[in-house]
């Protein structure tokens, strides 16, 4: 495995929540072939259960497997001490990603049915928890960042989030044949995700106003063969995961405060209107 490593310019240490499954432990799987990344801090809720995520750790030695429940404030200052245990005191972040996330399937998103406790777990999984996973990274971000090589903040975000393609989404739906609707239009049903999402592109750009020295952008993953995307979606997980992580590395600061989606045909990242 040593002699496929490649370099990149995304600095040496990296933090990814919801790392155990899906595009998460997609990215570990990329960062892993990377000669320059010498700490990939894989935060989960459970190690305990994070079978795949252990193995791939035995095989790599720069994968931390960290213990982080974005809904939990405590385990989130856990995290920041054990990486900076990790660190030491000269060290900090370079890269952020905030990936967990949450797509109900159950009743209660459609706006015919809203459910309370169902849309507010929406909110706290995909838009509150990065905001509060980031303020704790914060000083380690600020500590790595330099006019040279910027620290980033990447928040997986979704086109459903995109208020612009709102009515198109509405149309592929209901253009579908019933057999299809559950699959590749599912998320317009479930219209408090895409909700969460817009709200995590707008905190996105207010984080990239308020700390002018790092990099924050939103990235959506593409329609991605995971738990949460299904089989019928158009990327495997290592298709999308590898454009996230060149679109990373390629990052130049005057994008910041961008959101980016692949492509439908070649996938490469291009900035597109929320």
């Amino acid at each position: 495995m040593e002699n496929m490593a490649t370099s990149s310019k995304l600095g040496p240490n990296i933090f990814i929540t919801g790392a155990n499954r899906g595009i998460g432990l997609g990215l570990v799987k990329e960062f892993a072939k990377q000669s320059d990344v010498q700490n990939i801090f894989a935060g989960c809720r459970d190690p305990n259960k994070a079978k795949e995520l252990s193995d791939l750790q035995a095989a790599h030695p720069s994968i931390k497997i960290i213990q982080i429940d974005v809904q939990n404030d405590s385990t989130i200052k856990s995290a920041v001490t054990e990486v900076e245990r990790i660190l030491g005191p000269n060290s900090g972040l370079n890269v952020l990603i905030n990936n967990a996330a949450i797509f109900g399937k159950q009743s209660g998103q459609k706006l015919s049915d809203p459910d309370r406790k169902t849309w507010l777990e929406h909110f706290d999984v995909n838009t509150v928890g990065p905001a509060i996973v980031t303020a704790a990274f914060l000083p380690l971000l600020r500590k790595a960042s330099s006019a040279e090589s910027a620290s980033k903040v990447v928040n997986i975000s979704s086109e459903l989030a995109s208020t612009r393609l709102l009515p198109s989404f509405g149309q592929v739906l209901y253009g579908l044949p019933e057999d299809v609707r559950g699959t590749k239009a599912i998320g317009y049903g479930n219209i408090v995700y895409g909700m969460s999402k817009a709200a995590l592109n707008h905190y996105t750009r207010a984080l990239a106003c308020d700390e002018p020295s790092l990099i924050a952008i939103s990235a959506c993953p593409g329609w991605v063969r995971t738990d949460m995307g299904e089989e019928k979606a158009d990327l495997s997980v290592e298709e999308s995961t590898s454009a996230i992580v060149k679109l990373i590395a390629g990052l130049k600061h005057e994008q910041s405060g961008g959101y980016f989606s692949p492509g439908r045909k070649a996938i490469e990242f291009t900035p597109i209107d929320f």
